[in-house]
């Protein structure tokens, strides 16, 4: 190549790094004043966010502090729903199977609107609902934050309520509600009760009593089911954090009072369903529910009384495994005549752990043998296994041995 084209390429090579240059020293410009622009439209933009005085005359509250908005709802005990009667709780209460407080006075109902659907530490709390029952009265506790500077102060207010209480009453709450609200105060760097507290989470029991006939368990669900009370234009709970962002970034309210009224009766469900479940548990009554898994729970909580009452009640409406829990409590109370009633019929249904309980009752307590060596061969044909074949020879040798 010539000296010529030499100079040639290097004269293009530099007018093309003098246009790109240009260019981007344009573009530099234009991303400038594409930020200025926005800078000053924002700045020009009014405030739509709403004033914690508008925000509480707007849901018919009151200003509890700087960003937090206090709502109060009464409703009577015999009256829930209009036409829901928890009158006799406090009756209930002091059966309930669980390690609780035997005083209404000492619950604690909560529940919680979120920001998302996950206890991440990006998820808060922005709308907390506490009842309590005061001399056969509902008080409900609504706090709504209008803005997260609120939040230590909802926060502290619940510290106050927990501090008074001895247990908790909530949906799902071990899994969601408290888990998140312990992560807020950590977050905080603020103490809480919350973790000492006994805590009874409703979705337990209802998932132990109705899931076999239910589609569903959620709460709205139980509603229905248990307290045939169905919700008529119900805001959606999924709707809530959409419902606070707007509130938060535009200063919408539309439907903020439709929240508000389904988070009370998420609130108000917690009392009602709780009086159901021990009404189902303690007294006589006609509602379909799973009665093994809800006695044999109680066995496991170590009261063997109220299982075999419960089972005892609803005799006709158990399951095989129902039926068989009961005799086997008869079994450790040595009440045996009653135990042979219910695993003489079992047996005839060729229920397996039945018939091998026949086997052991004829070796063991009646000493016969011949007649338990009769039960150990049904009970390996209906289901071989190595340890049906070792009571069969230990009987044919004790048969052997008496002779």
């Amino acid at each position: 190549m010539s000296r010529l084209n030499q100079r040639l390429t290097l004269l293009r090579k530099q007018a093309g790094q003098e246009v790109l240059k240009a260019r981007q020293l344009s573009n530099e410009q234009s991303l400038a004043d594409k930020l200025r622009h926005t800078r000053v439209s924002l700045v020009n933009q009014p405030n739509k966010k709403l004033s914690d005085d508008a925000l509480a005359k707007q849901v018919k509250g009151e200003v509890l502090s700087e960003g937090l908005i206090y709502i109060k709802s009464n409703y009577r005990l015999d009256k829930l729903y209009d036409n829901y009667d928890a009158s006799r709780l406090s009756e209930f209460l002091k059966l309930w199977p669980e390690s609780v407080c035997e005083e209404t006075n000492s619950l604690l109902f909560v529940d919680t609107e979120t920001t998302g659907l996950s206890s991440g530490v990006g998820t808060i709390v922005f709308m907390l609902g506490v009842a309590e029952i005061e001399n056969q009265m509902v008080i409900n506790h609504q706090l709504l934050l209008n803005g997260f500077h609120g939040e230590i102060a909802m926060l502290e207010w619940l510290n106050q309520k927990l501090n008074q209480k001895k247990t908790l009453v909530s949906y799902n709450g071990k899994s969601f509600d408290l888990p998140l609200l312990v992560s807020r105060y950590r977050l905080k760097r603020m103490a809480s009760p919350l973790l000492t507290l006994e805590h009874i989470d409703l979705v337990h029991w209802i998932r132990r009593m109705y899931q076999k006939y239910w589609p569903d368990c959620r709460l709205q669900s139980a509603e229905q089911f248990c307290l045939n009370f169905h919700r008529i234009n119900d805001m959606p709970g999924a709707e809530a954090p959409a419902i606070f962002s707007e509130l938060i970034r535009e200063g919408k309210t539309d439907r903020l009072n439709p929240l508000c009224q389904h988070h009370q009766y998420d609130v108000i469900s917690l009392i009602a369903l709780l009086d159901h479940v021990a009404k189902c548990v303690n007294t006589p009554t006609e509602e379909i529910f799973n009665v093994y898994t809800t006695a044999n729970y109680l066995v496991k909580s170590k009261r063997q009384i109220l299982a075999r009452e419960l089972l005892e009640r609803n005799r006709d409406q158990a399951c095989e495994r129902g039926r068989f829990l009961l005799a086997t409590i008869y079994r450790r109370e040595k009440r045996w005549a009653e135990a042979l009633e219910l695993l003489h019929p079992l047996s005839n249904e060729n229920y397996s752990p039945a018939i091998v309980a026949l086997a052991k009752y004829f070796e063991h307590k009646q000493k016969q043998p011949g007649k338990a060596l009769l039960y150990a061969e049904w009970s390996y044909q209906l289901e071989p296994h190595n340890r049906h074949i070792k009571r069969i020879f230990r009987l044919k040798d004790k048969i052997s041995n008496s002779r």
